[in-house]
């Protein structure tokens, strides 16, 4: 409602006096009750809008806007209760429909969110303005329905293709997909409709970093910057790109500024934590990780890192407990028993190891890096011909094996043990066996 203040005044005035002279006009008392509304007095208005059901009970009108009352005072259920009595007497009320989704989104009523938001849009398909569309949208995404949602966008689109929100929001969607050339593009456009959205510029910051093309996020993110100097999440995100860059004073700068944003922003203190290992500070890289931990549980780069931190400073028993923290978040992750295994490997504790790698190819029967471990374990072990089996699958399934593993070998396997299983591989005949087996000992 966008009427002056005075002019409120005006109207509460003027409808009182003519209460007075008729008590019982029901019309008086909706008006002002709305003009209440416009004052954010809710509890008088909800009072005047009480008396119009009073003497009138079907009046849709009334129901409507207390539901709209309730709505603002965060008092959902008796706002709902009057979006449905809405809808029971005029079933095509797409106001209603759309708030009613509205109230169903906070709730986590997903299905029941759909419905609505498609009903809204239903009766009111000329809407020049289709924030059902963009909500419906929204569901979607939050449940994971990323195509239906950029659908729905892309006919909100259709319909008013001059709202910048709706070319924001496919922006973003098109970036969650992975498809960076038609988010640039989305947000192009929405910037071309409104140059003073921030996310739009965030947007093509994130497709030009995925990209690597540093210059040009780092130009976006500054942008971005300018427009929404308080979200600490852009700042974080330009300090990322500083630090891909090699800026680590203007990545830490950026961090840190965050962090005065937003004391408990977690990617902030997560990569404070990053440049402060890099340093070789791993005490402090440490405190940030569990400070991370702490304001955002299922952070699992943290776990990782904690992780990684403790096998540096020669932590093993340690490092198997990040590691079985972050197997508690993410049961179905096999890189946390693999990584257990390569320690109880090195702690030559074999049994302990194979253990954990038959976990791992339960959870991943196809995971290359399980298979090296398996024939490291194999070959440790004296079993030579399971070792050269378990790396032949490997090599079946990771092109070029040992490839982006071959530091495990180094770390894992002797050049003796390579080259007696080798030797068995040849005495068998197993000329391919032996050839795998030639790829790793180029890493032993």
């Amino acid at each position: 409602m966008n009427i002056p203040g005075e002019k409120l005044d005006e109207i509460i005035e003027k409808c009182k006096l003519e209460i007075k002279k008729n008590p019982k006009n029901w019309m008086y008392h909706h008006d002002l009750a709305v003009a209440y509304m416009g004052k954010n007095m809710f509890n008088e208005a909800l009072a005047e809008f009480e008396e119009t059901l009073r003497l009138d009970p079907r009046n849709i009108s009334a129901h409507y806007l207390i539901g709209v009352t309730f709505a603002e005072q965060d008092k959902l259920d008796e706002a709902q209760g009057h979006f449905k009595e809405v809808i029971k007497l005029n079933p095509r009320h797409a106001h209603a429909h759309f708030n009613l989704g509205k109230i169903y989104t906070a709730r986590g009523m997903w299905d029941g969110a759909i419905h609505e938001f498609k009903k809204a849009v239903e009766y009111d398909p000329e809407n020049k303005h289709p924030l059902a569309l963009m909500h419906l949208g929204e569901v979607h995404l939050m449940i994971g329905q990323l195509e239906e949602a950029i659908k729905v966008w892309t006919k909100a689109a259709s319909i008013n293709p001059d709202d910048a929100r709706v070319h924001q929001l496919l922006g973003g969607a098109f970036l969650d997909q992975g498809d960076l050339e038609q988010s640039v593009f989305e947000s192009r456009q929405a910037l071309q409709l409104d140059a003073n959205l921030p996310l739009p510029y965030f947007n093509i910051g994130l497709a030009f970093f995925r990209q690597g093309q540093l210059p040009k996020a780092t130009e976006a993110f500054k942008k971005a910057t300018e427009l929404d100097p308080k979200d600490p999440r852009i700042i974080s995100t330009l300090g990322e790109a500083h630090a891909v860059a090699g800026n680590m004073k203007d990545a830490e700068s950026c961090w840190e500024k965050a962090l005065e944003l937003d004391p408990k922003f977690p990617d902030a203190l997560y990569n404070l934590g990053l440049a402060q290992a890099q340093r070789g500070d791993l005490e402090g890289a440490e405190r940030q990780w569990q400070q991370t931990i702490e304001i955002a549980p299922g952070y699992s780069k943290a776990y990782i890192n904690m992780a990684v931190s403790r096998l540096r400073k020669g932590d093993q028993a340690g490092s198997i407990q990040w590691w079985e923290k972050l197997g508690e978040l993410e049961k179905d992750n096999p890189d946390v028993p693999v990584n257990i295994a390569e320690i109880k490997i090195r702690q030559n504790d074999l049994n302990g190891a194979r253990a954990e790698v038959d976990r791992a190819l339960q959870l991943n029967a196809k995971y290359p890096r399980a298979f090296l471990d398996l024939g490291i374990i194999q070959a440790r072990s004296g079993e030579p011909a399971p070792a050269v089996a378990s790396w032949k699958k490997g090599a079946e399934l990771l092109p070029g094996f040992p490839g982006p593993l071959a530091p495990l070998v180094r770390q894992l396997v002797s050049r003796e043990v390579l080259n007696r299983t080798q030797d068995q591989a040849r005495k068998a005949g197993d000329t391919k066996g032996a050839e795998v087996v030639g790829e790793l000992l180029k890493h032993a």
